[in-house]
């Protein structure tokens, strides 16, 4: 197992300082074991923000199993329900396309915007607006807000 701060891709790599550690089941089985369960529980937690018409990428990966006394639950189809927003919250801005959105500097994408983003996820890529002005400043997923704004908040 490898439990690591770096993203997987070659931008992390070069521009920023990571570590990891690398875990081995013969070495530590407990260590091993705890990790398991953390990542399953993770997992479990996780809930799909946008339709099953989104990349697959974004659903969360297969994890190998580990032998237990329980034998495995049975796989259960898991159903996914789009929900139409009746009301959109008011307040936020895309930061890609500048049109309205709820305002949340953890999703600062609208639904088409984000899924062009998702292909490469770079979170500094340089976007055109801030989320909560809708000036056109320099943005990114990692730093949604203008420095107007954020200084603000």
């Amino acid at each position: 197992m490898i439990i690591t701060s770096m993203n997987l891709y070659e931008f992390s790599e070069k521009t920023n300082r990571e570590m990891g550690i690398l875990i081995d089941k013969a070495g530590d089985k407990k260590l091993y074991e705890e990790g398991y369960a953390e990542c399953m529980s993770i997992i479990r937690a996780a809930q799909l923000k946008f339709s099953p018409k989104s990349p697959a990428k974004l659903q969360p990966p297969v994890v190998e199993q580990t032998v237990t006394d329980k034998p495995p639950a049975k796989p259960q189809k898991q159903v996914f329900v789009e929900q139409a927003v009746t009301e959109p919250q008011k307040g936020g801005f895309c930061i890609r396309c500048g049109i309205e959105i709820p305002s949340n500097p953890d999703e600062p994408y609208c639904k088409n915007c984000f899924v062009i983003w998702a292909k490469y996820e770079n979170s500094v890529y340089a976007e055109k607006y801030c989320h909560h002005c809708k000036k056109n400043r320099k943005t990114s997923m990692a730093k949604p807000l203008c420095f107007s704004c954020y200084k603000a908040k």
